[in-house]
């Protein structure tokens, strides 16, 4: 038998095959009805917007989880920086240790808006009145997270401020808009951190165009304004370990915002802080 003549037959064969199976499929689709297929189609909707849902809160632990990585190695930078400024243990045990010299500068609540840390201690000093005031103690804890979101309210709303901070940048990553920069405020008198809290500053492209024309320059005078912004946690009771964000108290963190305006090196004179103005 010739190839042509298999394939003529194989053709017959799939016809007939075809012949049997059409009106058995035919009968099969018209028992399916226009709102059957409504109905799938609104269940695959559904569907995808859970998948859809789904995606969104995988997203947002995952941006989650970036930034407490971030925060954890800030935290980790600056033990090793305050390990590092200790110095060596002395080698004799009999040996007096001689008291190491003040690694920071002391930040004071009376001036909430001199570093990260005074404002901190500003915040904090207003939690614990705010917590007197509602007789804390007698209070059942659902009511105590209500009494702690009310007053992370205000305290947003009350401590807000100008500033003008010389910071010491340790970090910069640069940013499709501009740059992210992390530092710590400094104390001009003594030349030492303003306390142990880093400040993170983001800036637009005109402040990291600024700030790429001096790579040499690591101490910036900082123009912009300050808020404080603390929350509610509901399951953060204790400081805790690593202490970040930093615990104000029961339920309470401490966060802040800071949006810079102006920016020169602390070298310059003050009147070429450049003012941010996008060009």
């Amino acid at each position: 038998m010739t190839i042509a003549t298999r394939m003529r037959r194989m053709a017959i064969l799939a016809a007939c095959v075809l012949g049997a199976i059409a009106p058995t499929s035919l009968a099969q689709n018209q028992n399916i009805t226009v709102n059957d297929l409504r109905r799938e189609n609104d269940a695959l909707r559904q569907k995808i917007d859970q998948m859809s849902s789904q995606l969104d809160q995988s997203t947002k632990k995952v941006d989650d989880l970036e930034e407490r990585i971030r925060q954890l190695t800030q935290q980790i930078e600056a033990l090793q920086r305050q390990l590092a400024s200790q110095g060596a243990a002395p080698q004799d045990p009999s040996q007096t240790p001689v008291a190491a010299e003040p690694m920071y500068a002391t930040p004071s609540a009376d001036e909430p808006y001199t570093s990260p840390d005074a404002l901190f201690l500003a915040v904090q000093a207003d939690y614990q009145k705010a917590r007197t005031e509602q007789k804390w103690e007698s209070m059942e804890e659902p009511r105590q997270r209500r009494m702690v979101a009310d007053w992370a309210r205000g305290a947003g709303r009350k401590f807000r401020s100008r500033v003008e901070w010389v910071v010491n940048v340790s970090e910069v990553r640069n940013t499709p808009n501009g740059a992210v920069v992390v530092g710590q405020v400094m104390d001009a008198a003594s030349g030492q951190p303003f306390g142990s809290m880093d400040v993170t500053l983001e800036l637009n492209s005109t402040f990291a165009r600024k700030l790429h024309e001096h790579p040499r320059e690591s101490t910036w005078r900082v123009v912009g304004n300050v808020s404080a912004a603390p929350r509610m946690n509901p399951e953060r009771t204790e400081q805790g370990f690593f202490n970040v964000p930093a615990f104000v108290g029961p339920y309470a963190e401490f966060l802040f915002e800071l949006r810079v305006t102006g920016l020169a090196p602390a070298s310059e004179p003050k009147d070429t802080t450049t003012n941010g103005q996008e060009r």
